[in-house]
């Protein structure tokens, strides 16, 4: 699959009948995706870290900035920080909620939630005469990518390594995901093969043209509100921390030099110390046992005694 196979999906909006929530599709693997969660508490710390170095870079795609700053909920630090926050909050629902066999559930309450935040935004953008179709198909599937694009394309320069099959297990749960959140099967790109058997190639090619098409060139020449979206971001996170820990600077370096790409990023003293840090900590993720398994629990007493988030599996 490739981008140019979703590319149709532009013109179509993402679906929101309740079929889509109430019923499972009919090719879900319970046991995948039940594997899947596991794969996640065991690699819960480096899925946050990619989560937001994908989050910071999408601001630069203007189908993803677009909505954010028609919504005016993460414009300033102290609303990113709501804003965001509650989107770590709702990921994590899904990864730790019993999403199929408990209707009345975490999980699916939050899927319920977020896509009636995406069906008001798209009704509000939607009324716009600027001849494009906001919350389409395509642009869900852009969505999707950043929340697993990083697992398939650089997850080893994040310090995991893991089986193809661990691999599948978590293409299976993002397919699930889109499903739920409105994406028909054929936008969905978390691709499978003519047995219905998750595509690790099929799927990697098209996070790749994602990534080079789309969130490189833009990063090379953002839109015009990315500045501004990118320093409330990092300034609003980093409120969680008793010292400065981001910078918008030092964590797009960074992560640009994780994709082999040597962005000219103007670094102050403290920017190249945080630039630093974050090396270390991936060293340490690879080559230092047991630290990743203190940093998951670091971020699940956060997820349940700080973002309140559920743990059912």
């Amino acid at each position: 699959m490739h981008l140019e196979d979703i590319m149709p999906g532009k013109s179509e909006p993402v679906t929101y009948e309740p079929s889509t929530i109430d019923e499972p599709p009919p090719w879900l693997n319970c046991l995948a995706f039940h594997r899947a969660q596991l794969f996640a508490k065991k690699h819960v710390f480096v899925l946050v870290m990619m989560m937001h170095f994908s989050l910071l870079s999408g601001l630069s795609v203007p189908n993803l900035l677009g909505p954010l700053v028609h919504t005016g909920m993460s414009d300033t630090p102290s609303k990113a920080l709501k804003r965001y926050m509650a989107t770590f909050a709702y990921v994590m629902t899904w990864y730790f909620s019993d999403m199929w066999g408990n209707p009345e559930g975490e999980g699916r309450k939050s899927i319920k939630q977020v896509r009636g935040m995406h069906r008001n935004a798209a009704s509000s953008m939607n009324t716009q005469d600027d001849q494009r179709l906001y919350f389409s198909q395509y642009d869900m599937g852009l969505v999707q990518c950043g929340f697993m694009g990083a697992m398939m394309l650089s997850r080893e320069q994040f310090g995991i390594k893991c089986s193809t099959s661990e691999i599948q297990d978590f293409l299976h749960f993002w397919r699930c995901i889109g499903y739920m959140l409105g994406v028909k099967d054929k936008y969905n790109i978390c691709v499978v093969d003519n047995d219905g058997n998750p595509d690790y190639n099929g799927t990697y090619d098209i996070c790749t043209d994602i990534q080079d098409k789309i969130l490189l060139p833009n990063l090379r020449h953002p839109p015009k509100d990315f500045d501004h979206m990118a320093d409330a971001y990092t300034a609003g996170m980093t409120k969680l921390f008793p010292v400065t820990l981001m910078t918008k600077e030092s964590h797009l370096h960074f992560m640009t030099v994780k994709l082999g790409e040597n962005f000219q990023y103007v670094l102050g003293l403290w920017d190249r110390f945080l630039v630093f840090l974050l090396h270390l900590t991936v060293f340490l993720i690879e080559y230092c046992p047991g630290f990743e398994t203190l940093m998951n629990m670091l971020v699940m007493w956060a997820v349940t005694h700080q973002v309140k988030v559920k743990v059912e599996i």
